[in-house]
């Protein structure tokens, strides 16, 4: 997968306040879900979200955000 797709989802999931759907995310960023749902779990792997209810609650960690400041 393009690392431009990855850039995008973290962009949109830094901007966020409050946790996301994986809906919510997907039309943000015009991307399938199927898309999404890959490019989180790399995500969640790596330590970079907080992951409740199956993508239905996504927020980045501190870790993440302390990587991408």
């Amino acid at each position: 997968m393009e690392i431009r797709r990855y850039r995008i989802v973290a962009e949109q999931l830094l901007k966020e306040e409050k946790p996301i759907s994986i809906e919510k995310l997907a039309v943000l960023t015009n991307m399938p879900l199927q898309e999404i749902e890959q490019i989180l779990k790399e995500f969640n792997s790596l330590g970079f979200l907080v992951n409740k209810d199956n993508f239905n609650s996504i927020i980045l960690t501190g870790k993440a955000k302390t990587k991408n400041s």
